[in-house]
Parts: C-alpha cells; structure tokens; sequence
C-alpha cells in the first residue's frame, strides 16, 4: 500500500487541494496505477489479476 500511495504522489503531489480537482483526473491517476505492471506480480497488473482471479466465478 505504502509504495502505491507514493505512486499516487506522482499523480498530487502532498497538499494538493482536492476541491480544485475533478473526477476525471482522479479517475485517469487510478486507471494508470491499474494499469502499471508490478513486479512483484509477475509484471501483471492489478485489473489482470483481478479479471483473471473473478473471470471464472462468473
């Protein structure tokens, strides 16, 4: 968690007003962490491993 919140600081910065923020750019900051392959997950990223984990459940 601790490594994804500092991915999060590339995106705002510490004290960044989130009222002067929109939706959009929260959203886009959250799809691009989503979307970065890690490699302690086989280079995998978060929504493979989750489509992958709850496609079959379905």
């Amino acid at each position: 968690m601790r490594i994804q919140m500092g991915c999060f600081v590339n995106f705002f910065p510490k004290k960044t007003d989130f009222s002067t923020v929109s939706w959009k750019e929260i959203k886009d900051a959250v799809d691009n962490l989503n979307n970065r392959s890690r490699k302690t997950r086989s280079y995998l990223t978060p929504n493979q491993i989750f489509n992958n984990t709850f496609e079959p459940l379905i």
